[in-house]
């Protein structure tokens, strides 16, 4: 009786070491393919965060801006 618990148990405790290993290399699976899809998003990304400043110059006509002005003041 006490063989047969024995060698139970060994098989369970290696199920368990197998079932551990599955899981840690599920795990690293995982973030490997996270950090395989993520990488070119940030590394061509990364320039988004750049300050981009540019001048334009805009011509206003006199004409417009008072006839808008004047719709204004009439409401």
């Amino acid at each position: 009786m006490a063989g047969s618990n024995s060698s139970f148990l060994k098989g369970r405790y290696s199920a368990e070491k197998r079932f551990k290993l599955y899981g840690v290399f599920a795990v690293s699976l995982a973030l490997g393919a996270v950090i395989f899809l993520l990488f070119p998003i940030f590394s061509t990304g990364y320039s988004a965060f750049w300050r981009t400043e540019f001048q334009v110059e805009i011509q206003l006509m006199v004409t417009i801006l008072e006839s808008h002005r004047n719709l204004q003041t009439r409401r």
